[in-house]
């Protein structure tokens, strides 16, 4: 093409790309010229666009369409954290915990070629990786591995967080691109990405401002395992897949445990009824099953063998079923949510429901509506879930939210492709009615995307990644270094500040001294370390001498007594801990001959002594210690000092003892389940298919057995009258069980016996016993229910009074009849907001006043027993002193 036809061809274009730079001028006038500069600016933009995008052939179109969405996407999220992706990492809240736990797992665990194991480089010593999902600490140490020490642990760390994010918001956008095409991939990216969150309820608020992103890590894996597996029953992959992501996310957080496998059921369910293959389906999801549980083998076993003994409760729980049922009305389901993503997801959720097709939608809308359910209090309360299942007392239920906002997320994401082809279409609106409302709209477009801007991503960019503190750390740390060049005791150095304070967590990093982190450490939940409450914190000086702590790094002024301030550096204060001991082994009426301290092994000498001796240890106590006294086994026992505890034993004079950290049987043949079943699934698939058709024909053949017998039976009269009457008593059973037992004993009073008021400046009004379990005394917020509420460090089920303001309840039991007393416990909801607030009680028997109570402490369970043998009217009046009380009781009859 010569240059004039070129010039001809392209005149217009040129033409047109000369009137930009008069868009900008009439930018600078008055709002008229600013209207007529916006209309010109998209007319233009749209002409560009649609004048070039002919001049691609339909292969390149596809191309630059399908490139444009992940380009523009990845170029949103580059603009908000583009310094984490330079090395920068937010020095807030959990990120130096995180990066913490990867050093030491990298420097301490896999340094003695093992993924789990004690460690004595924190506190009293700890089993580090086996509590908690090792796969985050993995994943960051794998990125120190393979940048060859070119990068600090900062960078580290910062890189490893950046890739996080990008994977995060990718995952929706992949999965999105796959239920709802481009559209519904930039959506549902846009979605995850604009959602602040609260705390425990994910968002950008809790795994950039709280730094706990492994969570969200998890929900991601288990997103996309969850997205393979509905594949894979649908048989359009293969089962690699989605083994490879559940067992990553089983790997990552404890609560893909309790999403993975009950959202798959649901999948399973979906997938069941309109297939025609249904023995081979659930062939394929149980080989699904059994290697995810297998290759997790190695971690999951044992977590779930230790993890009861040995996990601190640091349970949190949802609201009411009345306060669920309230943020569907509102649009207010969980915090800091955008009503309009809200609302477009309840759109496209109807739309899903009416199709009825998209069998993964289906799985992940019907299994969060059943978590929002389930995870109430009222649910968790009402069926006495912690009274029969302890564990659950472990289980943070509002972090549940995140996986039911990704299901709405993606829902709402379908909700805007069905109304982009609604709109497409509907009939060809006539141009005078079409211009008059996209001129009015054009002056709406700039504002609009101002305030989606200013809302929505400018508030992301917001974190430190460079505080003043820092340099304190790195100061402070060169100085401890060069003073442990000429001291080659044992010593800690505690980490002080406020309660939950953990910008400073990472300072062992530079120190590489042992440390002792003041204050709750999360994400590491050992019972005998964490500390989820102020008064948990060790702080008196035995406490600190038993721990071994000569320094003492603090964020501002340290409490502590018996310190001497040595250096003060932005921000940071360094203290000398004046009453330091060295000592490990408490030997009380025995010598030592000769003594040697490892990490995992101690062994000692006596040297004399009596004929018991009691020898303590400061290690802190774990199943995998053993201990042997003159070459036999012996028992260990705890010892306590406040809220550390302590392992010892008893040894003869002249004894020598060895004490070792020694892996469980368990742990070794998790182990080899895993290996064994590494190598089937890494095996090729065509060296699989004679075991596997083999199994598959015996499993095929035993189903249809089954099945044929099932179909044999129920059409014949007698089979449908044995299968309706065994419904029928199973179902009576249930029911009549669900209805007499109480959920917290049935030595207790239950609330349904009860006759309750409420008592308003003198005026009383019959509160009505309705569903869901409780007593409505007003508007819906105000009742007397059966709750599990947080009281200290336990999850105690009883009756919850919920007061809207002052008042005074009255909850009377008729013919009780008691032997010997009753004992009534009871404490203040750990929500009740601050302040000096309290709780009157009276109790009468038949009109006689028996006791007077009160409690106004928070974080306290009470217990109160008053003798008292007879039968006749049990009343108690509970005096809220305000709004604020929220109240938790039980009567128990002895």
């Amino acid at each position: 093409m010569t240059g004039l036809a070129y010039l001809k061809k392209y005149s217009r274009v040129f033409l047109w790309i000369l009137l930009v730079p008069l868009t900008f001028f009439l930018m600078q006038g008055s709002i008229l010229s600013q209207f007529i500069a916006t209309g010109l600016f998209f007319t233009l933009l749209w002409y560009l666009l649609k004048f070039f995008s002919s001049e691609f052939s339909v292969k390149t179109k596809r191309y630059l369409a399908w490139l444009a969405g992940p380009l523009s996407f990845g170029l949103l999220i580059f603009l908000i954290y583009h310094p984490i992706f330079f090395g920068n990492m937010p020095w807030i809240a959990d990120h130096s915990v995180h990066q913490m736990k990867a050093w030491i797992f990298y420097n301490k665990i896999i340094s003695g070629f093992s993924l789990t194991g004690w460690t004595d480089f924190a506190s009293g010593g700890y089993p580090a990786e086996l509590l908690y999902p090792p796969l985050a600490d993995i994943y960051i140490s794998l990125i120190k591995f393979i940048s060859f020490g070119f990068l600090t642990w900062e960078q580290v760390y910062a890189l490893s967080f950046g890739m996080f994010l990008v994977f995060y918001y990718f995952t929706y956008f992949f999965i999105g691109n796959k239920i709802g095409g481009r559209v519904g991939a930039f959506a549902s990216g846009v979605f995850a990405l604009i959602d602040m969150g609260a705390f425990r309820q994910g968002g950008w608020i809790f795994m950039v401002r709280w730094g706990v992103w492994p969570l969200s890590f998890a929900i991601a894996l288990t997103l996309a395992s969850l997205f393979f597996l509905h594949e894979y029953l649908d048989e359009k992959s293969t089962f690699r897949k989605p083994v490879i992501f559940s067992s990553l996310a089983l790997l990552c957080h404890p609560m893909s445990l309790l999403t993975i496998f009950p959202v798959s059921i649901a999948l399973l369910w979906f997938h069941f009824f309109p297939s025609i293959k249904r023995v081979q389906l659930i062939l394929r999801y149980l080989k699904w099953s059994v290697f995810v549980v297998m290759i997790t083998a190695w971690w999951l076993f044992p977590f779930l063998s230790f993890a009861p003994s040995y996990s601190v409760h640091v349970s949190a729980i949802n609201g009411t079923i009345n306060n669920i049922a309230n943020g569907f009305w509102n649009f207010q389901l969980w915090g800091n949510s955008p009503i309009w993503v809200l609302a477009l997801g309840f759109w496209g959720c109807f739309r899903i429901l009416k199709d009825g097709h998209d069998k993964f939608m289906l799985a992940l809308l019907s299994s969060s509506l059943i978590i929002l359910v389930v995870t109430s209090s009222t649910v968790i309360g009402g069926l006495g879930l912690f009274e029969s299942i302890p564990s659950l007392k472990h289980v943070q239920f509002p972090r549940y939210l995140l996986f039911v906002k990704a299901s709405l997320f993606f829902s709402a994401a379908i909700g805007v492709k069905f109304l982009i082809e609604w709109f497409k279409s509907s009939t060809e609106i006539r141009w005078h009615i079409k211009s008059i409302f996209i001129i009015a709209f054009m002056g709406l477009i700039i504002p609009g995307i101002l305030h989606f801007t200013d809302n929505y991503l400018v508030p992301l960019t917001k974190y430190p990644f460079s505080p003043e503190f820092k340099k304190g750390i790195f100061e402070i740390a060169k100085y401890l270094k060069d003073r442990k060049k000429a001291d080659d005791s044992f010593y800690r150095v505690a980490l002080d500040g406020s309660f939950g304070e953990h910008r400073h967590a990472a300072f062992s990093i530079y120190s590489g001294l042992p440390f002792v982190k003041l204050s709750f450490v999360p994400a590491q939940t050992y019972k005998y370390r964490a500390k989820v409450k102020n008064s948990d914190i060790p702080r008196s000086t035995e406490q600190l001498k038993l721990l071994n702590v000569r320094y003492i790094v603090s964020m501002g002024p340290s409490r502590i007594k018996k310190i001497k301030l040595l250096k003060k550096s932005y921000g940071l204060y360094l203290y000398e801990f004046m009453e330091y001991s060295s000592k490990r082994v408490f030997t009380g009426t025995a010598g030592t001959k000769s003594y040697n301290f490892e990490n995992n092994s101690l062994n000692l000498t006596l040297d004399g002594g009596i004929e018991n001796n009691e020898i303590r240890f400061n290690i802190h106590p774990f199943r995998n210690w053993k201990v042997k006294v003159n070459g036999k086994d012996a028992e260990l026992s705890n010892w306590s000092n406040g809220p550390l505890t302590f392992m010892k034993v008893y040894a003869p004079r002249d004894a020598v003892i060895k004490l070792y950290y020694k892996k469980s049987t368990l742990e070794y043949i998790s182990l080899i389940i895993s290996i064994i079943f590494i190598l089937l699934f890494m095996l090729p698939v065509s060296w699989s298919y004679p075991v596997g058709n083999f199994f598959e024909k015996k499993l095929s053949s035993g189903s249809h057995k089954i099945f044929g017998w099932i179909s044999r039976v129920w059409h014949s009269k007698n089979g449908r009258i044995f299968f309706i009457t065994i419904g029928i008593i199973t179902t009576g059973l249930v029911l009549y069980k669900s209805y007499v037992l109480s959920p917290f004993g049935t030595e207790y009073l239950k609330l349904r016996h009860a006759n309750v008021k409420k008592i308003v400046k003198d005026k009383s009004h019959k509160c009505l016993y309705f569903y869901p379990a409780r007593h409505y005394c007003g508007t819906g917020t105000d009742y007397v229910g059966i709750e599990s509420r947080g009281v200290g460090r336990e999850i105690y089920t009883g009756i919850f009074l919920h007061p809207s303001q002052k008042r005074t309840y009255e909850l009377t039991w008729e013919d009780v009849k008691i032997q010997n007393g009753i004992t009534l416990e009871g404490g203040l909801d750990d929500t009740t907001s601050e302040g000096k607030k309290s709780v009157f009680i009276k109790i009468f028997f038949n009109n006689k006043l028996l006791k007077e109570l009160k409690f106004y402490r928070k974080w306290h369970w009470n217990s109160t027993f008053i003798k008292i043998a007879d039968k006749g009217n049990l009343r108690i009046l509970i005096n809220a002193d305000s709004s604020g009380n929220n109240f938790l009781f039980r009567v128990k009859k002895d």
